[in-house]
């Protein structure tokens, strides 16, 4: 199926935002971690197979993560929802979520243990885990200590606070959860691929203008089909005239992400409208 989309450029004399945290509807970056039992968990093998993936970066000192740890809404919502046949999964689970917390701030298995004086607790054990003896944490817990991991998954999430918790939809796409109670009823993501050949782009996200002038811009595709994205064809209007035709080809496999960087415009004036068809 062709599609006929349009991204418009925000009128010029806008700015780019700068945020602390990877903002909604950005694309997740992909992770291949190891948590505390030993097991790996690369978090596109999760969303490519349909799950929802809740993301609890906290760190072991911190009062907030604590208390959210402390409610067990992550717990219960694994134990609900998470993967059929993982431990602590309820064998009714509808089987569409995955639930993981990152340490992110580089801190010790020990310390997430409960042992020494900058944790506030044992964060392994769980607050709702009914099988302790099995020494298993309740869902995967990932540590950044330098052994296994590092900190760089909590730079690559542009953590800037402790707790952030971020929902990533199967089709990859973040949104930030926040300390919900219910987690499992902010599960609204768009529906999986279902077209052989389709294709979207993301809110403008590029280079803007703060004056009149020279504009270089870029968007980003995502291939929503089920087959190989091979090709597509971006064409830029200014003011409803075309100024550029770009050809691009590749090899996106489904909902892989591609950015792409369109000819220059030159000699933009104030309120002029750049549209970018795909």
């Amino acid at each position: 199926m062709n599609k006929h989309l349009l991204i418009t450029l925000i009128t010029l004399f806008s700015f780019q935002s700068v945020f602390a945290q990877l903002p909604n509807g950005s694309i997740a970056p992909d992770f291949n971690l190891t948590d505390i039992n030993g097991s790996t968990h690369r978090l596109y093998d999760y969303t490519d197979q349909g799950y929802t993936v809740f993301i609890d970066f906290s760190a072991v000192w911190c009062p907030p993560c604590w208390g959210y740890h402390q409610t067990g809404a992550l717990e219960d919502l694994y134990m609900n929802h998470g993967p059929a046949g993982m431990p602590h999964v309820d064998s009714n689970t509808t089987d569409d979520v995955m639930v993981f917390m990152i340490e992110g701030d580089g801190n010790t298995v020990a310390e997430l243990n409960g042992n020494g004086s900058s944790t506030y607790g044992d964060w392994v054990t769980g607050v709702n885990d009914s099988d302790p003896a099995s020494g298993l944490t309740l869902y995967p817990i990932i540590c950044t200590d330098g052994t296994a991991n590092s900190t760089a998954v909590t730079s690559d999430f542009q953590i800037g606070y402790w707790p952030t918790i971020y929902m990533v939809c199967p089709d990859r796409i973040v949104i930030e959860a926040g300390q919900s109670s219910s987690p499992y009823s902010l599960v609204n993501c768009p529906p999986p691929a279902s077209s052989d050949n389709d294709a979207r782009t993301f809110d403008y996200a590029g280079e803007t203008l703060t004056c009149e002038g020279d504009l270089v811009p870029e968007i980003m595709i995502q291939n929503y089909g089920l087959v190989d994205l091979t090709s597509v064809t971006i064409e830029v209007t200014v003011n409803g005239n075309s100024v550029s035709t770009t050809p691009w080809t590749g090899n996106l496999t489904t909902y892989a992400t591609q950015n792409i960087t369109l000819p220059a415009l030159t000699g933009l004036a104030n309120n002029d409208v750049v549209n970018i068809f795909v």
